[in-house]
């Protein structure tokens, strides 16, 4: 295993300064950052990518620009993420889609982030430090910084509701794990505690 990191180590260092190269300064790339096979990177002008300090980019990954993207040191990605800062115009259908150009909007990604496999991360999007992306998602939005402390502390708080049900002790945290999947999508620990007494009490058990 050892032997093979060092020659995926060998192989990221001479890629990236073929893309230093053929992109000069539209392209900033940490020598102690990393990547596997099939990395890809693609910068239309006036695009610009800069990615930090001991940054891994598992198998299969790309980065497609043509505004900016802004990577943090130790962010990590899981295989196949793809990353673009731009999307198609399809406004006039009496135009080919392909003739109609793009719209941009820079992408940031923070510092010490876990990016799962599959994940697709379109323009415009900021992620904060910290942060951890399951696997297959689609981020079109913005994501606060932390978001990984805030989401122990559910699951944590779920645990805790969930011995209390199956001790028939609370109806309401039965029905919250009857309904956890969609509970937890649509609502932050903040707002759920603010509708459940005893997401609340159970926040509070936990500090």
């Amino acid at each position: 295993m050892l032997l093979l990191k060092i020659v995926y180590h060998i192989y990221s260092i001479f890629k990236i300064l073929i893309y230093k190269i053929i992109y000069k300064g539209a392209f900033s790339f940490s020598l102690t950052s990393t990547f596997r096979k099939h990395f890809s990177v693609a910068i239309d002008k006036p695009g610009k990518i800069i990615v930090g300090e001991h940054c891994f980019f598992n198998n299969n990954c790309s980065l497609n620009c043509s505004e900016k993207i802004t990577i943090g040191e130790g962010t990590i990605f899981g295989e196949s993420v793809k990353i673009y800062d731009h999307n198609h115009i399809y406004c006039n259908p009496t135009i080919p889609l392909k003739e109609q150009g793009y719209t941009t909007s820079p992408i940031s990604i923070g510092k010490h982030c876990w990016i799962g496999s599959n994940v697709v991360i379109l323009k415009g999007v900021t992620i904060g430090d910290n942060c951890v992306v399951g696997a297959g998602c689609v981020i079109y939005k913005d994501i606060p910084a932390g978001n990984a402390e805030q989401s122990a502390k559910l699951e944590e708080a779920y645990r805790l509701m969930l011995s209390r049900s199956k001790a028939g002790t609370d109806n309401v945290s039965l029905f919250f794990v009857q309904n956890r999947h969609r509970e937890r999508i649509d609502l932050s620990l903040k707002n759920f505690a603010q509708n459940y007494e005893v997401m609340r009490s159970s926040c509070n058990e936990l500090k």
